[in-house]
C-alpha cells in the first residue's frame, strides 16, 4: 500500500536590523477602571510591513518604574498579524494612582510563526506612547425644605446635601462641590458653592427659596476639579429625599 503525503518546504529571510514600530504617539487621557482602551498600529522595515514578530506592551510609572503587573489589565504580549498590524486591548486597575505614565510597545527579538520560534534573535525595537492616567469622581445627594414638604414656597428653606466620592467608594474631602437650581429653561435660579466636610466628604447648601415651581425645576450638584490633577468632573441631578 502506497500513501502520497504533501510536503513542502519553508524559508525565512531574517534581517538582523532595527525594526520600526509605528503606533499613535500623542498625549491620551484614560480613565481608570473604565473598559478596555486599545492601541494599536504596524511594524515594519523600510516600508516593508513584517510578520511573526512578538510585542509586549508595558506601563511605567513617573519614576520609570515597571508597573505592568500592578495596574494593567489584559493581555501584555502578542504576535502581530500576517500584514504587519498589532492591536493591544487593555484597561486600567481601579487602583492606580492617578497621573502621568508611558505605554512602551516593545519588540525584544522574538519571532514566533508557523514553523519558526526564536527568542531574543533580532535587535530590540520599542515605541513610547504618554498617557495620562484619571481617577473617576461621582456625588450622591438629595434636597428637602425645611417647613414644607409638599413643594416649593417662597421663603422655606431648601437645603442640598449629599456627599463626594472617589470612583473606589472612598470620600474625597476638601474639595468644592457646586449646587446650581435651574428653571425648565435652563436659566440659572441660584448657585452656592462648599467645601466638602473633613473626614465625611459630606456638604450641605441652603437657599432661600424664590418663586419656584418644584415641578419644572432642576437641581444639579457638580464637581469641578483643578486643572492637571489628573480627576474627573462629575454632575448629579439630585431628587427630594423620599
Amino acid at each position: 500500500n502506497w500513501s502520497s503525503f504533501i510536503t513542502f518546504n519553508t524559508t525565512y529571510v531574517i534581517i538582523n536590523e532595527t525594526v520600526t514600530i509605528s503606533t499613535p504617539i500623542h498625549p491620551n487621557t484614560i480613565l481608570r477602571n473604565d473598559g478596555y482602551f486599545s492601541v494599536s498600529g504596524t511594524v515594519h522595515d523600510s516600508g516593508v510591513d513584517l510578520r511573526g514578530l512578538v510585542l509586549n506592551i508595558t506601563l511605567l510609572d513617573s519614576t520609570n518604574t515597571d508597573v505592568t503587573g500592578k495596574y494593567l489589565i489584559g493581555i501584555n504580549s502578542l504576535t502581530i498579524n500576517d500584514d504587519g498590524s498589532f492591536e493591544f486591548s487593555n484597561s486600567i486597575a481601579l487602583s492606580c494612582p492617578q497621573g502621568e505614565y508611558l505605554l512602551n510597545i516593545t519588540f525584544i527579538g522574538d519571532i514566533d510563526d508557523t514553523g519558526i520560534f526564536q527568542t531574543g534573535f533580532m535587535v530590540n525595537s520599542s515605541a513610547s506612547i504618554q498617557i495620562n492616567i484619571t481617577a473617576g469622581t461621582y456625588i450622591t445627594g438629595n434636597y428637602d425644605t425645611k417647613y414644607e414638604k409638599s413643594g416649593f414656597y417662597e421663603g422655606d428653606e431648601l437645603s442640598v446635601y449629599g456627599y463626594l466620592y472617589w470612583d473606589n467608594d472612598t470620600v474625597i474631602v476638601n474639595k468644592t462641590v457646586t449646587v446650581t437650581i435651574k428653571d425648565q429653561y435652563g436659566a440659572i435660579l441660584a448657585t452656592d458653592t462648599q467645601l466638602t466636610a473633613d473626614p465625611s466628604g459630606f456638604f450641605n447648601i441652603t437657599f432661600t427659596l424664590g418663586l419656584w415651581d418644584e415641578d419644572t425645576t432642576d437641581i444639579f450638584a457638580n464637581f469641578y476639579p483643578e486643572e492637571n490633577t489628573f480627576i474627573e468632573g462629575t454632575e448629579q441631578q439630585v431628587f427630594r429625599v423620599t
